[in-house]
């Protein structure tokens, strides 16, 4: 037999500690009851011993659910723990589940939430008893298995120290072996010792002969004129091959122009990547080497200082007609800078007339470069390019005779920094706001005619004055933000507010400081200020009148209710049937008594809700409405038709409880009709989506129109159909807040359609 369960029940109020008992009874539920009232003799029953189950009530007369939540989490932090009380608004509720409460169960709802809630309760914390044993055991495992883990992660990192070591040695190989290679003194040129095909070459080969790295890679050895007499032919190749070592201590080479020089030839077949290639050694023996050498740097120099510029660049020598008049000029280099400003590659320049890129070209300029080749008087000048849209600055001077080069740079951002210049310097003067320019020192340097009118006295006292209040700290901000932060700050002068924006102005060394009066704006936010507090006042006597009554009303309504119960339960083979039919009636009303006390406070706080504007999918949401409804109507012949829902914007909790209960409502009044169909479309309104939806129901007399969104206001009697009359006054307040309208259309058993609208555009404001 299972061990009977210590249950702890803390509350003041005997009525509902008995209610409690019986449910849990009833349920079949085997426990000792320990009923306490104070907090002291709460703490003492869980410092002897902790029960398997705590049911406590919020408030006490000395002490509150809260702190026994608290007591309960330090003595016995593995009990359940279930609030049980009359009332519990939704921050209180939220705020003890957070604390660590099971459930909260509302007294109202003892019959049907408290058993499922204790059940589940103590499900839940044999489940956590045998999580912690599972949890130790795997913790145990963990350990083991990362002991193993540390060793074989220490044993891979050992492996991958060497693996390390031996990459960055082959990779250094690779690197000193490439450094060789291309800062070799000598010529190197590397073949595919199958194919005969050139497959590098160094950069002092293709020096030392006069070609480019283009004209040799990828050509056959025998193809090659300057090694005819090294390999003649294929055959002479196929010898290299077999013997794998060749060297020619005088061999006689002819580079590209045409010189003659003596050379050592040495060659090597060696295996690289498992692929064999011919490495050939070429040192030049002879005086013209040096020559050669020196000129190979001059060039290497020139390039470097070409390339490098920071402006752009090009040479050009001009080109005459037959009557010595400059016709147009020809492009010899061009370097990488001048190459982005023109948008053109080099090779696509080089070579060509300036005519032949631009046809259009004037004659002007081609006539100052003629009279800088001619009298080598150097020319300088700024001007904007139609073309590129962009101001440039040239300067053309002679470098060699019947040459000239150009230096180009682009300046718009220094034309465009001097315009701005120049507009700021005209925007103080006709600003109708004070505007001041100060040093660092603090002493004013400008005043434009607004800041003199307003405050004539300003120079006199300079930092004495209002206007300039905490200047050293405004200084010391400005230091510290590297002079790039903008300070914003409000000051009152003789009652009158401004707003000033100081920063510092780098081009003119600096503090201007601008200001705004925004007195009014002051005001009309005081007054703002105030509206709002009165506000919160409304709420605050709003939100305990509602808590008032919610938990005074609704405790005589559970205790008539439940000891009519009882004594149904316990008495109800001694009562006849009318007797039993009162008792019923009783029980009745007393749930509708709650029912209307539900929906007067579900229509008080739609007003309290705080909204969170969002899109909605309104296809979906109607949906899921839909078929929560439809689950609890089983017994229904339903049929729903939805077309085309569009989305809108607004607060999804409240616009949800919209639809519920518009849908509800469908559903109550096509009680008498097989199949009970509703119908749920949209349509765009100008900036308003609207909603429509549409019964086969009962409808209503288009006569008492005016009653249909009043709090409690019915059109059909209870016997009729169930409810309250509050559902549609919600809905009209919810919609209102969204700034949204709602309206119905109907006739007396042809069904009703009831509209309402949301923004199709996010809101900026709401109504409160």
């Amino acid at each position: 037999m299972a061990k009977p369960l210590r249950i702890l029940i803390l509350e003041d109020s005997p009525t509902d500690a008995e209610l409690v008992q019986f449910e849990l009874q009833e349920a079949g539920f085997i426990f000792t009851p320990v009923v306490v009232k104070t907090e002291k003799d709460y703490i003492r029953e869980i410092q002897e011993s902790c029960p398997d189950l705590i049911l406590s009530d919020y408030d006490l007369p000395a002490y509150n659910g809260a702190l026994a939540l608290a007591e309960a989490k330090r003595k016995c932090p593995d009990t359940p723990f279930i609030l049980v009380t009359g009332a519990v608004s939704e921050d209180r509720a939220i705020e003890i589940l957070t604390q660590g409460a099971k459930d909260y169960v509302l007294k109202t709802r003892l019959q049907q939430r408290l058993v499922p809630a204790v059940r589940r309760a103590l499900a839940e914390a044999e489940e956590h008893r045998a999580r912690k044993q599972a949890e130790e055991e795997l913790r145990e495992t963990h350990r083991t298995l990362e002991g193993r883990v540390m060793i074989r992660t220490a044993e891979l990192e050992a492996e991958m120290e060497v693996r390390k070591k031996t990459q960055e040695a082959l990779q250094d190989s690779e690197k000193r072996y490439r450094r060789l290679f291309e800062a070799s003194k000598e010529g190197v040129l590397i073949l595919d010792a199958d194919t005969g095909k050139v497959v590098d070459v160094n950069p002092f080969l293709l020096q030392l002969l006069g070609y480019s790295y283009d004209a040799l890679c990828g050509k056959y050895i025998w193809e090659l004129g300057e090694f005819k007499d090294i390999a003649a032919s294929k055959y002479a190749f196929k010898t290299l091959q077999d013997k794998e070592y060749v060297q020619y201590d005088d061999l006689p080479l002819e580079t590209n122009d045409g010189q003659c020089i003596a050379v050592e030839f040495v060659s090597n077949v060696y295996l690289v990547d498992h692929r064999k290639v011919v490495q050939c050694n070429i040192r030049d023996i002879t005086k013209r080497k040096k020559t050669d050498e020196a000129l190979r740097k001059s060039e290497h120099r020139y390039r470097d200082l070409f390339n490098s510029m920071q402006e752009g660049f090009y040479i050009a020598k001009i080109l005459y007609d037959e009557d010595g008049k400059p016709q147009d000029y020809l492009y010899l280099d061009i370097n990488p800078v001048f190459e982005r400003i023109m948008g053109i590659s080099r090779d696509q320049i080089v070579g060509k007339r300036l005519k032949e890129l631009t046809p259009d070209v004037s004659s002007h300029w081609l006539n100052i470069f003629k009279k800088v080749v001619l009298t080598g008087t150097p020319a300088y000048s700024e001007f904007y390019s139609k073309s590129f849209h962009r101001y440039f600055k040239a300067m053309a001077y002679r470098p060699f005779e019947g040459q000239f080069a150009v230096l180009v740079d682009d300046i718009t951002e220094r034309k465009q920094a001097e315009a701005e210049i120049a507009h700021m310097a005209s925007f103080p003067m006709l600003n109708p706001n004070p505007i001041i320019e100060m040093d660092l020192t603090g002493k004013i340097l400008f005043c434009n005619p607004a800041a003199e009118s307003l405050f004539p006295d300003l120079r006199q006292q300079e930092q004495g004055h209002p206007l300039l209040a905490d200047w050293e700290a405004i200084v010391h901000s400005i230091y510290e933000s590297n002079l790039k932060d903008i300070i914003m700050r409000e000051v009152n002068i003789r009652g009158h507010w401004y707003q000033q924006a100081i920063h510092y102005v780098e081009v003119m060394k600096c503090i201007r400081i601008y200001g705004s009066d925004i007195t009014l704006w002051k005001e009309a936010e005081k007054e703002l200020m105030n509206r709002a507090a009165q506000l919160e006042d409304a709420n605050e006597e709003l939100e305990s009148f509602s808590y008032s009554v919610s938990h005074d009303l609704r405790a005589p309504l559970r205790a008539i209710d439940g000891f009519s119960r009882i004594i149904l339960r316990q008495q109800e083979d001694k009562f006849d049937e009318e007797i039993r039919h009162q008792f019923n009636l009783i029980r009745e009303n007393t749930k509708m008594m709650g029912v209307l006390i539900d929906d007067l406070l579900s229509f008080s706080k739609v007003q309290k809700t705080d909204m969170k504007i969002s899109v909605i999918d309104m296809d979906q949401l109607a949906r899921k409405v839909w078929h929560e409804i439809l689950t609890a109507n089983k017994e229904r012949e339903l049929e729903l038709r939805i077309t085309e829902i569009l989305s809108g914007y607004g607060d999804q909790t409240l616009i949800r409880q919209v639809l519920v209960n518009l849908i509800s409502n469908t559903i109550k009044f096509t009680r008498d009709r097989k199949p009970g169909i509703v119908e749920i479309s949209s349509y765009k309104q100008g900036d308003k989506v609207v909603y429509c939806l549409k019964d086969n129901g009962a409808g209503f007399d288009m006569a008492h129109y005016d009653k249909l969104f009043g709090v409690f206001q019915r059109l059909h009697s209870s016997e009729e159909y169930e409810g309250t009359g509050v559902g549609l006054a919600i809905v009209q307040r919810i919609v209102r807040r969204h700034r949204g309208h709602v309206w119905a259309e109907s006739e007396v058993d042809k069904g009703a359609t009831f509209y309402f609208t949301l923004s199709s555009t996010p809101q900026t404001k709401v109504v409160s």
